[in-house]
């Protein structure tokens, strides 16, 4: 490695639970989640608005694209963790930094991945059917 190479490197972070958690949630991306509010309209247009049942599948929607979104995130951070690392902005992402464990980001991915296609499935297979393909949409530039 260079010596340009080892100045633009992360150094390693300390580690700790709490450090780890936070790198965790970092990964999430839990900003890019707004993107999800494309359910919501839906429930008013219907007119079901005032109805708690209503509101109770479209938050479970939510979770659910939220879940999928992130496991296609950390799957994507894992992946290009080694080319991460020389980016300079996206070395200080939690995977490519160090501050998340590739063994903790991909417990965490499938951790979303399952959550969020059990919470699709529970509002109906219809529903997974039409998360998976977002999935898959989403995970085709990794």
């Amino acid at each position: 490695m260079s010596t340009l190479e080892e100045s633009a490197a992360v150094p390693a972070p300390k580690r700790t639970p709490a450090t780890i958690a936070k790198a965790a949630v970092k990964q999430l991306r839990p900003k890019q989640w707004a993107k999800n509010v494309f359910l919501f309209p839906a429930i008013i247009f219907s007119g079901r608005f005032l109805e708690p049942t209503a509101i109770v599948q479209v938050l479970v929607g939510f979770f659910a694209f939220s879940m999928l979104a992130s496991s296609g995130y950390i799957f994507n951070d894992y992946l290009d963790r080694d080319a991460d690392k020389n980016h300079p902005k996206k070395k200080f992402r939690p995977i490519a930094s160090g501050a998340l464990p590739a063994p903790a980001a991909l417990a965490l991915m499938f951790v979303c991945l399952i959550s969020g296609a059990a919470a699709a499935l529970w509002l109906s297979p219809a529903f997974l059917m039409i998360a998976v393909v977002y999935l898959t949409t989403t995970l085709s530039y990794s």
